[in-house]
């Protein structure tokens, strides 16, 4: 299970997430 692949995949969805949503 490598964690820090799965937490830089949650950094980059929540980024691409809120871009749109700080608009």
């Amino acid at each position: 299970m490598n964690m820090h692949s799965a937490t830089m995949g949650f950094m980059a969805s929540t980024l691409i997430i809120s871009r749109p949503l700080s608009k």
